[in-house]
């Protein structure tokens, strides 16, 4: 047996999402590979995409955390985030409700 058919693996990606990120569309386009493991694919979600998960929920360590994110964020494609956000068929009315609930708090303090 050739050793180098042990080599021959289907390689599936890991993301890690946070608690909120269920609420999320595409948020695999904009996950980021951690480049420093070899032999594994691992993504993180975007800081795009944290902050919006982030808006369901508004408690006040979500706050803080978007606090520091946003300043490196790009705010369009936050725009865009929560637009594919809204427009899932998928998402559980009571989610859409939470979110469009906090939605205004959200936009008046970030401009967004």
């Amino acid at each position: 047996m050739d050793s180098r058919l042990c080599y021959n693996y289907v390689v599936w990606g890991v993301y890690f999402l946070g608690g909120s990120a269920c609420i999320l569309g595409k948020y695999t386009d904009r996950a980021i590979r951690l480049e420093q493991f070899q032999y594994l694919q691992i993504y993180v979600l975007s800081r795009e995409d944290i902050i919006v998960s982030k808006i369901i929920r508004m408690e006040p360590k979500d706050i803080e955390d978007m606090d520091l994110l946003i300043k490196h964020s790009d705010l369009n494609l936050i725009s865009q985030i929560i637009d594919e956000t809204l427009q899932r068929n998928d998402l559980y009315e009571s989610k859409r409700e939470t979110f469009l609930g906090k939605l205004p708090f959200f936009r008046e303090r970030y401009n967004v």
